[in-house]
């Protein structure tokens, strides 16, 4: 954890509620369901974004020219003459760690609210051990009516409890409705309000809910995402009330069934259950929409959820890749381009020089053909003798002029290659003849992150002593990271053992 990767996640995390919100906001003719389904989704792509931001390669676009200005700009130092004054004492410099604070600045509290969202959970799990098994015949039929309507394989537990105020449910796998005794002895309300739970049920609201409280948890210093999570709520229940009304109970009837539960609501943020009592703020709000005969009611057909799930997908995948730099040149040295040459050249070029055919390589070079070609997606003349180990190929493409850190998009440059293929001989070749250690380039990183991903412990020995950075970092990734991803505990050991943190 660092700044930088707490700041990435910040402002992305509050690009992607906000374009949500707007989204939402934009549909309000859609149908509480419907729009329910879009909400979720975007609050899925906000709490995978650490994941995302962790496992899609980086793309690196640069900052305009008075951001990068600022994000480049040095820290004054006082002038080397200047005299200190006469009282002047030395100051230690705190020892905190970077990445431990922003790690404890993002920690700290996403912990206290995850574990108030467990207390919650294991408070539900003592009401259920608490309660009794429902037996009136009114409340068994409805369920078993409603159980029907919707399809259910499996039964929900009907219970009740002296210590609720109104009706809740939760659960995934062995849901529980669980009933106050007030609720009981109103048993003209018994289908309404088990429309209205078993609904949640059916539309797994409670694994919806429990999502929210991780998005914010983990989000909580970002505005955007707690109204994002409450706007889920809204929706959750004003798509139930929808399924209640869509099973024939008279709209006024319903209204006033809200209107009776609402003076009984309860503490949400100690429950984590969905209730059909509206909160107090929302109680005009559920009304209003239950008494409107316009109010569109549909439910989200497997069309909508496939677009919403396809949209969360393609807004998911370009935002974790895209990072803003400072200076682009940091990540991708800029280098002359080569001379223009036919694609039939360049491959020709790669193609001997991947196979190690030195004689047509010689031949091609003789006629003028640049060594520093490139085909994107296959690289160039020495990224290819690289990563296929071709020793012979890459001397005469470095005694012909071919840039030895020249990178290729999204085929990294020749020693991120030859490390990532774990071609030791051609990782020592390269760096003795002048190849930067630590070239950053847009989503292949550099050759010890490359190294780590791909296990290649020999490569990373070799680079940690040639002076490779074990601390280097693009956005989010570092060695320890790569390592991690690609599965190798040997690697980490390496680099911890070489001064990797934390």
């Amino acid at each position: 954890m660092n700044f930088a990767f707490l700041i990435e996640l910040a402002w992305k995390s509050a690009l992607c509620a906000g374009l949500t919100l707007l989204v939402l906001s934009l549909l309000r003719g859609r149908s509480a369901a419907e729009r329910s389904r879009l909400a979720h989704a975007g609050l899925l792509v906000v709490l995978l974004l650490p994941l995302s931001l962790l496992l899609v390669p980086a793309f690196d676009v640069a900052a305009p020219n008075p951001v990068a200005a600022v994000m480049a700009a040095p820290v004054a130092e006082p002038a080397a003459d200047a005299a200190p004054a006469a009282d002047a004492q030395p100051i230690a410099a705190p020892g905190l760690d970077a990445d431990l604070v922003a790690g404890l600045l993002l920690g700290v509290p996403a912990l206290l609210l995850a574990l108030t969202t467990l207390l919650a959970v294991f408070r539900l799990h003592r009401l259920r051990a608490r309660s009794n098994v429902l037996v009136d015949a009114v409340w068994l039929s409805a369920l078993a009516a409603m159980q029907s309507r919707y399809g259910f394989k499996h039964g929900t537990a009907l219970l009740v409890s002296t210590e609720l105020a109104s009706p809740i449910s939760w659960g995934v796998m062995r849901p529980v409705i669980l009933l106050d005794r007030r609720a009981v002895d109103k048993a003209s309300e018994a289908e309404a309000v088990i429309a209205h739970e078993l609904a949640h049920v059916a539309r797994l609201d409670w694994a919806k809910l429990l999502m929210g409280r991780a998005a914010t948890a983990l989000f909580w210093f970002n505005p955007l995402v707690w109204i994002l999570a409450a706007r889920c709520h809204e929706l959750r229940e004003e798509a139930a009330d929808d399924a209640v009304l869509r099973s024939d109970v008279a709209r006024a009837d319903y209204a006033e069934l809200l209107i009776g539960v609402a003076r009984h609501e309860n503490r949400g943020l100690l429950l984590a259950a969905n209730g059909v009592a509206p909160a107090r703020g929302s109680l005009k709000r559920r009304v209003m929409r239950v008494l409107d005969p316009t109010q569109s009611r549909v439910p989200a057909r497997l069309g909508w959820t496939i677009a919403c799930a396809a949209g969360a997908l393609l807004v998911n995948a370009p935002l974790a890749a895209f990072t803003i730099v400072g200076d682009a040149t940091e990540r991708a040295p800029a280098t002359p381009q080569p001379p223009a040459v036919s694609r039939a050249v360049a491959e020709a070029l790669i193609r001997a020089s991947r196979d190690g055919d030195v004689v047509a390589l010689r031949q091609l070079l003789d006629t003028g053909a640049s060594a520093d070609a490139e085909v994107r997606g296959e690289g160039s003349p020495l990224i290819a003798a690289a990563r296929a180990g071709q020793a012979e190929a890459a001397v005469l493409l470095l005694a012909r002029g071919a840039d030895i850190d020249r990178p290729v998009q999204g085929d990294g440059n020749p020693l991120i290659a030859a490390a990532a293929a774990g071609r030791l001989d051609m990782v020592r070749l390269l760096v003795a003849r002048g190849a930067d250690i630590e070239t950053m380039t847009a989503s292949d990183e550099n050759a010890l992150m490359q190294a780590s991903l791909r296990g290649r412990a020999d490569v990373v020995r070799y680079l940690i002593a040639e002076g490779a950075d074990v601390n280097s970092r693009s956005g989010a990734r570092t060695p320890l990271v790569m390592a991690r991803m690609g599965g190798h505990p040997d690697i980490e050991r390496i680099l911890r053992e070489a001064g990797a943190g934390p």
